[in-house]
């Protein structure tokens, strides 16, 4: 499901970010997403170049990696604004994105 406006286009910035906080532009969504050992810190919100787990002491820390999710059925959802200009340089020009997963047994 992508939510946007017609026109709109998916952006990231140059690092991988975590969380509601840290993505509210352009994200996509793995609803109660957590890095391996961490299933206490799920996050739901995935922005930038790379997908990031949130972790250690606190859920504070944010490390590049797998993102496991045990909701069902596994939905990835695409969320995108109008904020992309040509005076975001690393917005201009952005065609989507590619993502790999894989379905693990139960």
């Amino acid at each position: 499901q992508t939510v946007a406006g017609a026109g709109n286009g998916f952006s990231v910035s140059t690092d991988g970010f975590v969380g509601e906080s840290s993505c509210s532009g352009d994200y996509i969504t793995i609803i109660d997403g957590y890095g391996a050992g961490e299933e206490a810190c799920s996050r739901s919100r995935y922005c930038g170049l790379e997908l990031k787990t949130a972790g250690g002491s606190g859920c504070s820390t944010e490390t590049a990696g797998t993102v496991y999710s045990k909701v069902m059925p596994f939905l990835v959802e695409v969320v995108t604004d109008s904020t992309e200009t040509s005076s975001t340089p690393s917005d201009t020009g952005q065609k989507g994105f590619f993502l790999s997963y894989q379905q693990l047994a139960c």
